[in-house]
C-alpha cells in the first residue's frame, strides 16, 4: 500500500494499486477493535450496504470488501488529485 490520502472516523484511507485490475485504488482500513460499539460498526456496514448498490458517476465506486481476523478494508475508486471534500465542495 502506498502513501496516507486522508482520515476518517473510524478510518484511514491509503492509495493502492488493485492487483487483479491494475489500477490505482483508495483503501479504507478499519481496525476491528475500534469499531466494538455497536452503533460504530452499524454504521460501517451501513456504508458498505449503501455502497455496493449505487452505480453512479458522481459517487466513488465501492469495488471490493477484504476482512480479516483484526481488520476491514474497502477497495474504493480512487480520484485523484483532490481529497472528496474538497471534491464535494
Amino acid at each position: 500500500m502506498g502513501k496516507v490520502l486522508g482520515f476518517g472516523s473510524y478510518a484511514v484511507v491509503r492509495l493502492s494499486t488493485h492487483k487483479v485490475c491494475k489500477i490505482k485504488v483508495a483503501i479504507k482500513i478499519y481496525k476491528k477493535k475500534d469499531l466494538e460499539d455497536p452503533t460504530k460498526m452499524q454504521n460501517v456496514e451501513r456504508e458498505i450496504k449503501i455502497l455496493s448498490k449505487l452505480r453512479h458517476p458522481n459517487v466513488i465506486r465501492l469495488y471490493q470488501v477484504l476482512e480479516s481476523a483484526e481488520k476491514l478494508h474497502l477497495i474504493m475508486e480512487y480520484l485523484p488529485n483532490v481529497s472528496l471534500s474538497e471534491y464535494l465542495n
